[in-house]
């Protein structure tokens, strides 16, 4: 690069400059004009002068926004290439080692920065370099004392799982530090340094570290972490630190002669330093994550040269192959690099399998040699040595195929493009992570050869990042919500936990390897990632299991809620299984055959990814056979009455594993009981009775035990723990739920519908108590007289009857038309649920094919049963048309098949006519929470009134599942949330008269959809249609699951938002302002009707209560306070505070946090017993008086409510209040605010550069007044934080809040008449 003449007299100008005197030059000029020439030249110009004043050696730092940018110019600066230190090597508490490794240099050095890995020592914990370097340093430094190994080991932290690895990055460092020209001058000077920055303060926070390890040290197994010890926080927290000292040291040393800040407006806050910002900063770039805190090498796509018709890294992919297949020949490799390139025609999905499969195992090639054939594995990953493998990150990596696409970002492993992220911008409103995964769809269509090689799938704008495969659909890609296995802070997962969580080498290639499987469906093929609570989950139960075979053989309770892939776990198991125990025998043991052919068939599925083929055994002979046969490997199903049809041993192996599905079902007893009975003669005999767990380990005395459940285990049950040890891992309903794993699942009492009299009821009551004694057979048996007269009760014709017209009208009129129709009907026994079906036929003679029988058959069943039960194959028939969404069966009745392993992904409806508890009851109601699409959550209708035992079986699982999950009722969850979307919505349509919809002809009710189309879409503000379409969506799945109970006017109106939202959406995404005919629209309108309103009408829950009522009218809080209804009148009083909190919330930031934290201590109390229903309204009502009197504190200083705000904000630590008069706080309010709507910038808090200046305008206005007092600097974000709501809130226009404004008159778009909205 030569420079021009321009170039060249700016670098003559600035090099002048520096000669008289100025240390400061600004350059600007427009894009494109060669600011790096000129940066070259000056660089060239100031060697020559400082040669002229005999200093020829100077330190050059180039400073730029970003890696990337940093690796294109450094080469462009003119500095040799010796000279120059790699930008990994740029972090600046790693410095001081690379200034004593080119002191000896002579000319210019350089060494490029960047603010993110250099300056913001603030997020994450730095690299093992530099974390290895840090350690060996403060070691020799001898400051703390005798805790060497705890230093290691803490300072290794979690990302480094292996010691071993950890060794590797110190040798490294210490051999840099022996190689130095001088290493003991070096190492004196840094133990100096260190003495003067690292204060007495800091030394006592590692030490502290230190012996907390020392103390548990004995306890940790040899695999321990560093988090079995201490949070993440706090080992970053005390990490930063010393990197930061580290830093200063490096800082103190540079001594720069030039330092070049290319775009420094990027990063101005290295220039103006504010002393109050005490903020974390941004977060790390993805691309700067992936290469200095997960080392990976970064590459820059148009840097490459390469063929952009080949989605491979074809050099590195060469250099990879041949490394990791040492001694092979050039003919298997070029085998190998011919059969990646060269896939068989099909589908995108059977060439990624059989990718995934040369990935994971490898790639069979032939080659001769000597004249003699030969077969050989070239292998594309080295997974037992992760760091023999290359790891790229590449951006802007072109590629043409269908059309000329760039993916955001590609990871390659070894050359190939395994991982491709699609991200967009959390500051663009427009845009999100459904938008990052329909940019994937359509690279799918445009670039299909780049997807052949990818194995993960990951879309993020920054707030959501979700990982998921190329047969994903957008609800069934995962948060990854931790880094090391940990579910106690995983509701809101960080930006960085996903990736650092993901990608970690070792991390990855383990994924790839062992979590990545294709289940074969039959028509279709689905190729599933392992969520992060299966892979952390799996591999503690490896663990688990290897310790077992050494010792008891107890490999542990494996505890994953229903739904959340427990099945899926048991095959990612029996996979790594293979490798960690050297191909050990598997007994999957189920306590059912329909429950055996289930888990069998999940299997089978996958027999690819096992590398074996499993196997059912028929009899108790052939199992024996089966373990006979073989000395290791296998795969055998098995159910538990083969075992106890002898006690003979099957096999005596130690290499067997005894996978037990349901574990806590049955395999109990590891103790022999005596029974007295009498014999034929009546002659009193004790009978040994063995305990089934014991009859299983007899006949498998050496095995070792692992139970999977996805019900929780009694805390009264010792048994199960007894048979197979603690809990390996927990997974919980709460957090399935948040992770999107399962859906919630919601209840609704319908038991007065079928006006059953007190004896049935109490006879039911006496089941639930029989079966809470379940292990005692004495028991059942003396009540067998009683069941018997429930089966009459409950089977009684008139009883049936009033049943199914009753779940038929439910069914219809709320059901029917909800996702794909498929609803169950559970029944007490399999002669009433002979009863129900025959009795919908009767009622309904059409739905033959929509309806379904299942149960078991028994010898004695009448022909007629026979004919309608059917055989093996024609259950087999119905369970394939029920799992069909398209399936004409849409209702399946059923007794016990299909209560357990049966799922339905879109079923959403199950009526319950059969007395349940505990695990059973679980297992029954987890048939509905599996995701799909859209689905809000699953409805449980009751008909024998389950409610008190559902809560007793949450009460079974974790602590947090029974504060979230004790009540499901939908009259307390999802009506209410009916009544708040439905009040946001018609807030949308304030000012749009929509009465014709409700009481019009159809023409009109097509009239006014249109007409409120055209007001929705007309709106300035974009986000006001998108929020409507949001809140009405979350409307409609609010009604699925109450419609029941809600009036025919709140139907009719949710219809009409309904059929609006759908619309709108229609319209946005075709593109257009096309206007529909009328027709589509009225046929929309019938859809809508038919799903939403019905004749008769229902009990409102709040008719009693007048319609319009406020929490701050002292009558109505007395009328609600004499309530005989209690616990409504708790749900009133929550609902009204939450909202005007809610308010506060856009409002008042410390009043928000003041009453929520008040609202939520009374409401924990209250839900975990602590106080009464009338302890409990009492304190709400308190809460709502001091709520009701903090509206006027403002008037007693003089301050309006949005003063009032920032009064509250300024002083929100107490003690403040004793520095300053209330007089000086007004006068900075005042001043606040006056400042604040001057700024037009109404979007300001939406666009970084505007909200960067507004904060600057805040902080120095607080400095101006000495705001806030020494020690109080957390004081400012509160501020900070009161502005962003006063802005987001205000309306500057007519000088008061405003918070929603929705009175403007829109321009008709496609209505059918123009009208006015009044």
């Amino acid at each position: 690069m030569i420079a021009k003449d321009f170039q060249e007299s700016t670098a003559t100008r600035i090099v002048d400059l520096f000669r008289q005197g100025h240390n400061r030059v600004l350059l600007a000029d427009e894009v494109g004009l060669g600011k790096t020439i000129v940066a070259k030249t000056v660089v060239e110009k100031t060697g020559v002068w400082r040669k002229e004043i005999n200093d020829p050696d100077y330190v050059v730092v180039y400073i730029c926004s970003n890696a990337g940018i940093a690796n294109q110019n450094c080469s462009k600066l003119g500095i040799a290439k010796e000279n120059r230190v790699s930008i990994s090597k740029g972090r600046l508490s790693m410095q001081h080692l690379m200034l004593a490794e080119t002191e000896s240099r002579t000319n210019v050095r350089l060494i490029p920065m960047t603010p993110a890995t250099s300056f913001q020592i603030k997020s994450g914990a730095g690299t093992a370099h530099e974390r290895a370097l840090a350690y060996l340093i403060i070691n020799y430094s001898g400051m703390c004392g005798s805790y060497s190994e705890e230093l290691s080991f803490f300072m290794r932290t979690y990302f480094i799982e292996k010691p071993g690895s950890w060794q590797e990055y110190l040798d490294y460092e210490k051999r840099r530090i022996d190689q130095l020209p001088d290493k003991h001058s070096y190492l004196k000077i840094m133990k100096q340094e260190l003495h003067n920055y690292m204060n007495e303060n800091l030394v006592a926070e590692i030490k502290s570290a230190c012996r907390k390890i020392r103390k548990y040290w004995d306890e940790l197994p040899n695999n321990a972490r560093l988090n079995d010890i201490m949070l993440w926080q706090e080992q970053k927290d005390l990490i930063n630190k010393i990197r930061y000292c580290f830093a200063e040291i490096s800082l103190g040393m540079l001594n720069p002669d030039l330092v070049i800040m290319d775009e420094f407006q990027r990063f101005k806050d290295l220039i103006e330093i504010d002393e109050n910002d005490h903020s974390d900063g941004a977060l790390l770039s993805k691309i700067e994550l992936f290469q200095y805190e997960l080392e990976y090498e970064y590459v820059y796509g148009p840097d490459i040269e390469r063929d952009f018709n080949s989605p491979l890294y074809d050099d590195v992919l060469v250099d990879s192959l041949y490394r990791l297949n040492r001694g092979l020949p050039d003919e298997a490799i070029q085998d190998a690099i011919f059969k990646l390139k060269n896939f068989e025609n099909g589908e995108l999905v059977q060439k990624n399998t059989v990718f995934m499969d040369y990935l994971q195992n490898g790639i069979p090639v032939r080659y001769f040699s000597d004249g003699k054939e030969h077969f050989s594995i070239i292998y594309l990953v080295d997974y037992k040595n992760p760091y023999n493998n290359s790891f790229i990150i590449a951006n802007q990596w072109t590629f043409i195929e269908n059309s000329n696409k760039r993916p955001d970002i590609i990871l390659f492993l070894n050359g190939l493009p395994i991982v491709l992220v699609e991200l967009k911008s959390p500051s663009r409103e427009e845009t999100d992570a459904s938008e990052a995964y329909r940019q994937i769809r359509n690279y799918m269509q445009e670039i299909p050869s780049m997807f052949i090689y990818n194995a993960i799938c990951v879309m993020s704008d920054q707030v959501t990042s979700k990982a998921g495969t190329i047969t994903s659909g957008e609800d069934r890609f995962m948060e990854w919500k931790t880094k090391n296995g940990d579910y106690e802070e995983t509701k809101y997962a960080q930006f960085d936990t996903f990736f650092e969580g993901m990608f970690q080498k070792e991390r990855l290639i383990d994924l790839i390897k062992n979590f990545i499987c294709f289940s074969n469906e039959g028509i279709k093929t689905f190729k599933i990632l392992a969520g992060y609570h299966q892979y952390f989950a799996v591999r503690k139960a490896i663990e688990s299991t290897k310790r077992a075979t050494i010792t008891d053989g107890k490999g542990g309770v494996f505890w994953h809620t229903q739904g959340s892939g427990k099945s899926l776990s048991m095959v990612f198991y029996a996979r790594l299984l293979q490798d960690a125990l050297d191909s050990p025998t598997l007994v999957v043991l189920t306590d059912r055959n329909d429950l055996d052919d289930q888990l069998y068939s999940q299997f089978s599925k996958c027999k690819d990814f096992l590398r074996q083929v499993p196997v059912q055994a028929e009899s108790r002979e052939n199992l024996k056979s089966l373990l006979a046969g073989r000395q290791a490997n296998g795969i055998i199903f098995t159910t538990m009455q083969k075992f106890e049809e002898s006690y003979e041993p099957l096999s005596e192996r130690h290499n067997i594993i005894v996978m037990a599905d349901e574990a806590h079902r049955s395999q109990y007893g590891l103790t022999e009981k005596i029974k007295i009975t009498k014999n034929k003669d009546g002659e009193e005999v004790a009978k040994c009775i063995v305990g089934t767990a014991r009859t299983i380990r007899n006949t498998l005395p050496n095995a070792t035990y692992i139970g999977f459940t996805g019900t929780p285990i009694s805390s009264k049950d010792r048994n199960t723990r007894e048979v197979f040890g603690d809990y390996i891992d927990i997974y919980d309903m709460t957090q399935a739920v948040e992770d999107g794993a399962t859906r919630p699942v919601y209840y609704e009492s319908r038991v007065i519908k079928l006006n059953l009299d007190q004896a049935t009821l109490d006879l039911i009551d006496a089941e639930y108590d029989l079966m809470a004694l379940h292990s005692d057979e004495r028991v059942i048996s003396k009540s067998k007289r009683d069941l018997g007269k429930m089966e009459v009760l409950l089977g009684n014709d008139n009883t049936i009857n009033s049943l199914v017209c009753d779940i038929l009208n439910h069914y219809e009129n709320n059901r029917e038309n909800l996702l794909t129709g498929k609803a169950m009907i559970v029944a007490y026994s399999r002669p009433i649920a002979m009863k129900i079906y025959k009795r919908i036929l009767e009622l309904r003679p059409g739905w033959s094919e929509k309806v379904g029988l299942i149960m078991t058959s028994a010898n004695k069943d009448p022909e007629e049963w026979r004919q309608i039960i059917g055989n093996k194959r024609h259950k087999e028939e119905l369970a394939k048309e029920f799992k069909d969404n398209n399936g004409k069966m849409k209702i399946a009745v059923v007794v016990d098949m299909w209560l357990t392993g049966f799922d339905v992904p879109s079923l959403a409806t199950m009526y319950v006519y059969k007395p349940m508890v505990g695990h059973n009851l679980m297992q029954a109601i987890a048939r509905v929470n599996r995701v799909f699409r859209d689905k809000e959550g699953g409805l449980i209708v009751d008909y024998v009134g389950i409610a008190t035992a559902l809560k007793q079986a949450m009460n079974e699982y974790t602590a947090r599942d029974q504060k979230n999950y004790g009540d499901t009722d939908i009259a307390k969850v999802a009506y209410p949330k009916f009544l708040e979307k439905l009040s946001i919505c018609r807030d949308k349509f304030h000012g749009y008269d929509y009465s014709k919809f409700i009481n019009g002809t159809d023409l009109e009710r097509a009239k006014a959809i249109t007409g409120a189309v055209n007001f929705i879409m007309g709106r300035e503000k974009v986000d006001d249609k998108d929020s409507f379409v949001k809140e009405a969506l979350m409307l409609h799945q609010a009604l699925s699951l109450c419609s029941s109970i809600v009036d025919e006017g709140g139907r009719f109106e949710a219809a009409f938002f309904e059929a609006v939202r759908v619309v709108v959406l229609r319209l946005s995404n075709s593109g257009t302002d096309q206007k529909l005919p009328l027709h589509e629209i009225n046929k929309r309108i019938s859809e809508l009707l038919q799903q939403s309103i019905k004749s008769d009408g229902v009990i409102n829950l709040f008719s009693d209560i007048k319609e319009e009522f406020s929490l701050f009218d002292p009558k109505f809080l007395q009328e609600v306070a004499n309530m005989k209804e209690k616990n409504l009148a708790i749900e009133l009083l929550k609902k009204l505070i939450a909202e005007q909190i809610s308010v506060y919330l856009r409002t008042n930031i410390v009043k928000a946090e003041k009453f929520s934290e008040i609202l939520k201590k009374s409401l924990n109390a209250y839900l975990n017993g602590m106080i009464t229903n009338e302890s409990v309204i009492e304190e709400l009502l308190n809460l709502a008086k001091q709520i009701a009197k903090s509206q006027n504190e403002g008037e007693e200083l003089g301050l309006t409510a949005d003063e009032l705000a920032f009064y509250d904000a300024l002083t929100k630590p107490q003690a403040i209040k004793d520095f300053y008069e209330n007089e000086e706080l007004i006068a900075i309010i005042k001043e606040l605010a006056d400042a604040l709507r001057k700024n037009n910038t109404i979007d300001w808090q939406k666009r970084e550069s505007a909200r960067a200046t507004m904060r600057m305008q805040i902080k120095r206005l607080l400095k101006k007044h000495r705001y806030p007092p020494e020690g109080m600097e957390d004081a400012v974000q509160t501020v900070m934080t009161q502005c962003e709501l006063w802005t987001d809130n205000f309306d500057y226009s007519n000088d008061h809040y405003v918070l929603n404004d929705n009175s403007e008159k829109m321009i008709p778009l496609v209505a059918e008449e123009n009208e006015k909205y009044n």
